[in-house]
């Protein structure tokens, strides 16, 4: 994914939109190997799924309780 970029672009664009699109680069990266590593490994999807839903029950839990 480099969204039609070249590395001259790169260098012309100011500083805050290169941060931008660094951190869109990595995101895109840690989530596409976050979803590899799911596929090689589903063992700890179906853990790390419920632990997530853990997370979200406790913080529904947080927000409507008296």
């Amino acid at each position: 994914m480099h969204m039609n970029f070249t590395y001259q672009d790169i260098r012309i664009m100011p500083v805050r939109y290169r941060h931008w699109y660094l951190n869109r680069l990595v995101a895109y990266f840690e989530k596409r190997n976050d979803m590899y590593d799911r596929v090689t490994n589903p063992s700890q999807t179906k853990d790390s799924d419920f632990n997530n839903f853990n997370k979200f029950n406790d913080m529904l839990n947080k927000k409507f309780s008296p």
